[in-house]
């Protein structure tokens, strides 16, 4: 089995490699963009997994977003919908059923969104590594 390092250790050798953070914002952009695209598949009659898609308009669907920020604290991504009603429609009411169209690609998408991080991570290893 490989040797054990330390966490500060992980982070002093990352720092060697030439700092990590825009590889992680990378992989984190592939993700956003995913979850986005599976939300609002969550929003269209014949592929929502809702009994009833949440989709009169159109609206609710084509106002969600996504977005990767990088501060501090680290990469943060969004993934959010700026309507009104976003909150009742993804919540529910007590007339209304929830219809989690943002947690659910969220959930489904974490394999995915996992993946893209450690690809985007290899990459720019491998890129650094070869000077």
């Amino acid at each position: 089995m490989g040797e054990q390092i330390t966490r500060e250790e992980l982070l002093h050798r990352l720092q060697e490699l030439g700092g990590i953070t825009p590889a992680l914002e990378k992989g984190m952009q592939t993700a956003a963009l995913n979850m986005e695209r599976v939300a609002k598949e969550n929003c269209t009659p014949g592929m929502s997994p809702y009994y009833r898609a949440p989709m009169i308009t159109g609206w609710l669907r084509e106002s969600i977003e996504s977005m990767v920020t990088v501060d501090a604290e680290g990469v943060v991504c969004s993934i959010f919908d700026p309507v009104e009603y976003a909150v009742f429609v993804h919540d529910g009411t007590y007339r209304m059923p929830a219809r989690p169209f943002i947690l659910d690609s969220i959930l489904s998408e974490r394999e995915n969104t996992l993946e893209a991080i450690s690809r985007a991570v290899e990459e720019h290893i491998e890129k650094v590594a070869k000077g």
